[in-house]
Order: C-alpha cells, then structure tokens, then sequence
C-alpha cells in the first residue's frame, strides 16, 4: 500500500497551483492532508473526488484553521473522526481510515 502524507497549507491554495494534478500522478493508495484551512461548504466537486479517488474531510470549526483530509482509491471499513473529545476535535485533527488487517 502506498501513503503519502503532505501538509498543504491552504487547500485551495494548493489547488490553484496544480495540487490536484499532482494527487493524479501519485498512483497512491491513501494520501493523508494536514492544514486544509478549509470548511465542507467551500469545497469544489474536483476536491470531493482528486484525480478520480474518494475524499473525506474533517475540517476545524474556526475557519481558515486547521482540518484534515483523506483522499483514498478503496473504500474504508470505517472512518473515524476526530478522538472523541470535542475540545480537540473541533480543531479538525484527526481523521482515522480503518482498512481491517
């Protein structure tokens, strides 16, 4: 399985300057986003679905703060979002894919 993690700083950005076509050419299983500073209503259909992978977001609830991202080509078990303490999770931190074994 192949993981990219990469901390955008600026989801869109990092669009502008061609993030996406970048994600295309990874061949990459799951890539892992730090710092989207984005919030679920500004994200474009190109961002819900790069470079032909699925997408999940937890973003922070102050905007142009923080958040997360998940860009993966299988479907996970499960997703978990956040650590289950809203005075952490509300920074968008942590966003858990579950493949199983």
């Amino acid at each position: 399985m192949r993981i990219i993690t990469i901390n955008v700083n600026g989801l869109r950005a990092a669009v502008r300057k061609g993030f996406l076509d970048w994600v295309a050419e990874q061949n990459a299983d799951v890539i892992c986003l730090q710092e989207i500073r984005i919030q679920e209503h500004q994200l474009t259909k190109a961002m819900k679905k790069p470079g032909g992978m699925l997408a999940e977001y937890l973003p922070a609830q102050k905007p142009g703060y923080s958040g997360v991202g998940l860009y993966f080509k299988t479907q996970p078990k499960a997703i978990l979002h956040g650590i289950g303490a809203p005075e952490f999770d509300d920074e968008g931190r942590v966003l858990t894919a579950d493949y199983g074994d």
